[in-house]
């Protein structure tokens, strides 16, 4: 995919970039936005924030289904990330990865920003052996 910008006579071309932080949201902004979205992107790292949140495999399919649903154009690479919460099975996440189902995990710490309600409660957990965050 490329982007086309004419400049008095001249022309320059380059890639379209991909938005490393997207929130494309659910239901009916995601129909109303989404298709708007691969004019100017070549993909984008969806968050997992907008509820119900990316916790589950069937959730992350779901979202991804709707996302890929609603943007209605096949050269547009969803990258799906999971919701690192106390409880995320890190099995479920492994295996997401290791199939190019989902590229990553987002932190969110409790309460720090918008839909962060289900975040991880205590950071610590994220560098002590024998807790789920760790793990």
């Amino acid at each position: 995919m490329a982007m086309q910008i004419y400049e008095e006579g001249k022309s320059l071309f380059f890639r379209k970039p991909y938005d490393m932080h997207h929130h494309p949201r659910r239901k009916g902004i995601l129909r109303l936005v989404a298709p708007m979205i691969p004019d100017r992107l070549a993909g984008a790292i969806i968050m997992p924030n907008s509820p119900p949140y990316i916790t589950t495999t069937d959730a992350l399919e779901a979202y991804l289904t709707e996302v890929i649903s609603a943007v209605r154009y096949p050269g547009f690479q969803p990258l799906m990330t999971w919701y690192l919460t106390d409880m995320l099975d890190d099995k479920e996440v492994a295996n997401s990865i290791r199939s190019k189902r989902a590229r990553g995990v987002k932190y969110y710490p409790r309460g720090g920003t918008t839909g962060s309600d289900q975040g991880v409660a205590d950071p610590s957990a994220l560098w002590t052996p024998g807790t789920k965050p760790y793990e």
